[in-house]
């Protein structure tokens, strides 16, 4: 790629136009220019700092050491707090440069049509790309070129949004637009934290919500300016205020978990929780955490075990992983520990929801259990037994849990037991040949992630080669001596 080129004024813009072999380098390069500067988690539906990129495990690890590969989630997440508007010439996408500019010419007049159709070729450059990539060679660099020039025409119309339009949500939009440019590199835009924390302040003078939260996770975070929980709780409470789901969410975790330099205050977490149930199944499944789980001491929520599960349900329906995971674990097994007499055992409802959190989630847990369940078979509805399935999810398993480490850092609990399962499937011949050269690779994976059981299977093999080595005679006389293990043992991992 070439040098960044000047968009208007003094600021970068997109980068300059691909060269002619566009193809996979320019996709490539424009998707790593879109990494986001914060992960969203989908636990406590609090902004994260980006991990550092990580080594993730390749999935074929040869039979001496795991082969690691840089790997970046490429699509930032929808975070606009606007419901995109049609504009004037609809959801059509643009065929050519000269329809852009017809566009712009009907618009230039009405800041707010000028937004539409900046929202709309905002939407429309990933769309354009997606359709380049399943063009014939010869015509995808008239597509890219397309591309490019759709989001260098919306990055201007930006710029000149932002210091003409008088309108103040006309303005905000297009400040908090700009500055997710900035700050996810969307467009093609150089990634810059400042400029976007920049843009972000400056929306929030405008009260628009979403830049206001993002102001407030810049403090907290320390991206693009000064480390201040203090001033971000200040953002985050006025986020609250302009009926920002998320902020209202966020301000329940801070005044539960006393976060941001803020005493721990209950009620008040219990009354943000409750204004945030309608609009975030996150806020659902934690007050139904709360029902279950909690001492309630104080009697601030009413012990309704069965609102708790209603609750779980509802967010598990709007697609919450965690909600899913305990709803299938608790109808897997007829309800455990604080469910205990309030959910009956359903086998078929349990795998349904496990189902639907790797179909919707890529939830690497859930593979692990769907693992475990092929090799229980006919002993649980929809699954038939099969050692092959076993071993092909525990391998998904394994891949989901190392993407989610590597973008967000967490999950590292999760990828030692799936590692550790592929592991004990490739030592035991289930699923797979049988090979324990094959299988410890990710032994010591599993092992340098914490698992203890792993570390022990490493521990003994090294001592029987060393036996072995001083005993050369003997060691041909008898079995190599493993840990006992047996195939439904997998469970306890």
């Amino acid at each position: 790629m070439s040098s960044p080129s000047v968009a208007t004024a003094q600021e970068d813009g997109p980068t300059s136009a691909p060269p002619l072999e566009m193809g996979k380098e320019y996709r490539s390069h424009r998707r790593e220019q879109s990494a986001h500067q914060w992960f969203y988690d989908e636990f406590s539906s609090i902004y994260r700092h980006m991990a550092p990129d990580h080594l993730l495990i390749h999935s074929s690890p040869s039979s001496s050491s795991f082969e690691f590969n840089h790997h970046r989630i490429m699509t930032p997440p929808l975070l606009s707090s606007h419901t995109p508007a049609t504009s004037h010439h609809g959801a059509t996408l643009p065929e050519s440069m000269e329809q852009v500019h017809v566009w712009r010419e009907r618009a230039c007049s009405d800041p707010l049509q000028m937004l539409h159709l900046c929202m709309s070729l905002i939407d429309s450059q990933p769309k354009l790309v997606t359709v380049a990539e399943h063009l014939p060679q010869e015509q995808q660099q008239q597509q890219m070129s397309l591309a490019y020039g759709v989001g260098r025409e919306a990055f201007r119309l930006l710029k000149r949004l932002v210091s003409t339009a008088t309108n103040k949500r006309v303005a905000g939009e297009a400040q908090f637009l700009l500055g997710n440019c900035y700050g996810t590199g969307q467009l093609g835009v150089p990634l810059d934290h400042e400029r976007a924390f920049l843009w972000y302040t400056q929306a929030s003078k405008q009260n628009h919500a979403e830049a206001t939260y993002r102001t407030g996770v810049c403090y907290e975070l320390g991206i693009g300016t000064c480390h201040d929980e203090r001033r971000a709780f200040t953002f985050y409470r006025k986020a609250a205020h302009l009926a920002h789901p998320t902020s209202m969410y966020k301000l329940a975790i801070v005044y539960w978990y006393g976060y941001c330099g803020q005493p721990v205050h209950a009620r008040e977490a219990i009354s943000w929780l409750q204004r945030a149930l309608a609009s975030l199944p996150e806020a659902r499944y934690m007050l139904a955490m709360l029902i279950l789980y909690s001492e309630n001491t104080d009697a601030l929520v009413v012990p309704d075990k069965r609102y708790a599960i209603d609750l779980l349900h509802d967010a598990a329906k709007h697609g919450h992983a965690a909600s899913q995971l305990k709803l299938a674990q608790g109808f897997l097994y007829g309800g455990r520990d604080a469910l205990e007499g309030f959910m009956d055992q359903d086998k078929g409802l349990g795998v349904y929801w496990y189902a639907r959190a790797i179909h919707q989630s890529c939830h690497p847990e859930a593979a692990i259990i769907f693992s475990i369940l092929c090799l229980a078979g006919s002993a649980y509805p929809y699954m038939d037994q099969s050692d092959h399935h076993a071993y092909q999810w525990a391998r998904k398993a394994v891949q989901y849990a190392a993407r989610r480490h590597a973008r967000f850092g967490t999950d590292r609990w999760i990828l030692a037991k799936a590692c550790y399962l592929v592991a004990v499937y490739t030592d035991r011949g289930i699923g797979i040949e049988t090979s324990s050269e094959m299988a410890i690779p990710w032994f010591q994976k599993a092992a340098s992630l914490g698992h203890l059981t792993a570390a022990r299977w490493l521990s003994s093999s090294q001592q029987q080669e060393e036996e072995e080595e001083d005993n050369k005679d003997t060691s041909k006389q008898r079995g190599r001596r493993r840990i006992p293990f047996t195939r439904h043992q997998c469970i306890a991992m």
